[in-house]
């Protein structure tokens, strides 16, 4: 229904779309139509290449999310000024990993 709904509309009047779906809001119908009925997307298996970066950039996110949150707590516990030490403490760790995987040159 919503497929049909989005070919007579277009992509942009979702409110116009959730109207006609009784109980539904254009941002429920906008997100299930991006994430699941859309005909562009890909619906094989993951190339390695793509398995590769996705995994890369997880352990990434993952391990700088977790220093960041060790640096905020610390910082929240020690007083006034916590702000500065977490974006000092965060530069310095994002200089490090530059320098590290040869991305700056020293």
């Amino acid at each position: 229904m919503i497929k049909k709904l989005v070919i007579l509309h277009g992509r942009r009047k979702w409110a116009v779309v959730a109207v006609q779906l009784v109980g539904r809001s254009g941002k429920q119908c906008r997100e299930r139509f991006k994430n699941q009925l859309d005909p562009n997307i890909k619906r094989m298996a993951w190339s390695e290449e793509e398995v590769f970066k996705n995994t890369h950039t997880l352990s990434f996110a993952h391990t700088h999310t977790h220093t960041l949150t060790n640096t905020l707590t610390m910082c929240t516990c020690t007083g006034p000024g916590y702000m500065q030490g977490t974006e000092a403490s965060w530069q310095q760790m994002d200089r490090n990993r530059k320098i590290s995987s040869g991305q700056v040159r020293i």
